[in-house]
């Protein structure tokens, strides 16, 4: 009996010795980290100047009237005492302007050209037909400066004025000797009666119309002048 028991005890102690032992494992966690640099190129834009610089020369008109300066002259288109108007001035007509404008990085360039003239050129008329017409501008091509370190391009400008619907887009002094004096333009009204009263319009004019031009590029620098018209 004391054998068996003893044989109890011992396997109890060997299966305790042998708990005791399996507690002594424990979990383990391998961990390894690791790492890799990837490289790569960071690009920017390139930058591009287009900014448009304007400048220009002053106007300039036809060499006869070379002393109008910038006036654009509503003249007669003769100096001749031939017909039954005559005009006593030894300065014909001066319808046409020009001038150069200079723009930096012209070949980026888009131009515009606006003249503006005052509500007494516009509204000049007689019986619902206007005494001057609008002006028409023209711009050449632009080509390049010779010598120019900033891309510099010039291009012209010519601005030209006329005479209106009234007198057939004539100069007055074609128009009325056309006709004799004493011939009727409309019924009670002669040609030389019009023509004192037209021209007469026209002289009260003096002094009060101008003209300006406002040059304007893709990047709305802008650059002005102006006139007279006489």
């Amino acid at each position: 009996m004391r054998n068996k028991r003893k044989g109890i005890l011992m396997a109890s102690a060997i299966l305790g010795s042998a708990a005791i032992v399996s507690t002594g494992f424990a979990a383990w966690v391998v961990t390894v980290n690791d790492s890799e640099t990837i490289t790569g190129n960071i690009e920017v834009d390139t930058v591009t100047d287009n900014t448009h610089l304007l400048s220009f020369d002053g106007v300039t008109t036809a060499d006869d009237v070379s002393s109008l300066d910038d006036e654009i002259f509503y003249g007669s288109s003769s100096t001749s005492t031939e017909g039954w108007l005559t005009n006593t001035s030894d300065v014909t007509q001066n319808l046409t302007a020009s001038f150069t404008i200079y723009v930096t990085n012209y070949a980026s360039c888009d131009l515009t050209v606006k003249l503006t003239t005052p509500t007494e050129f516009k509204s000049a008329a007689r019986e619902g037909q206007r005494l001057f017409a609008d002006p028409t501008i023209v711009v050449s091509d632009f080509t390049a400066v010779a010598d120019s370190d900033t891309k510099s391009g010039k291009a012209t400008v010519n601005i030209t004025f006329g005479w209106g619907a009234y007198f057939g887009t004539n100069n007055p002094y074609d128009f009325y000797n056309a006709h004799d004096a004493l011939d009727e333009i409309r019924t009670g009204v002669s040609y030389a009666k019009d023509a004192v009263e037209t021209l007469t319009i026209i002289e009260k004019l003096q002094g009060k119309l101008n003209y300006s031009i406002l040059v304007t590029t893709a990047t709305s620098n802008e650059a002005k002048t102006s006139g007279t018209l006489a």
